[in-house]
């Protein structure tokens, strides 16, 4: 994945995580915290691609 796609990526999975919360908070209060749990790792891996590798 290329830094710019990373970054559009980084921008736009919490929009689809608030989504992803809010309507599993209509189902119910542990499946509203797992998908807190997937946005947030999700973000973390996602922003974590971002930090260029040292060079040898």
């Amino acid at each position: 994945m290329t830094p710019e796609t990373t970054i559009l990526v980084a921008i736009g999975l919490p929009i689809v995580g608030a989504l992803a919360i809010s309507l599993a908070g209509r189902i119910g209060p542990n499946i509203r915290e797992a998908a807190t749990a997937i946005t947030s790792v999700s973000l973390i891996w996602v922003v974590w691609g971002l930090i260029p590798t040292p060079v040898s």
